[in-house]
């Protein structure tokens, strides 16, 4: 699978060489986390993230969402509980 990633990569800088390559892991899928499907998304994203170099970039937002969720949900908790 990086390898096919990492063609379709090189083949969008040979179409367009000045452009900036953002390339994002996967995300979570659901808001309550599941530690089996936490650690495959973990592990195609240790993949992905090989397909980086110096003008690909590459960004896993996926911990950052999960704990913006988890706040969320703790958030609508706090106030569900107080009546708000």
């Amino acid at each position: 699978m990086p390898q096919l990633i990492r063609t379709n990569l090189l083949e969008l800088r040979r179409r367009r060489p000045r452009t900036a390559i953002l390339l994002l892991g996967l995300w979570p899928r659901e808001d309550v986390p599941r530690t089996v499907e936490r650690h495959e998304i973990g592990a195609v994203n240790a993949l992905i993230s090989k397909c980086a170099d110096d003008r690909i970039r590459y960004a896993d937002l996926g911990g950052r969402l999960a704990m913006v969720s988890s706040v969320a949900l703790m958030v609508f908790t706090q106030a569900s509980m107080s009546g708000v």
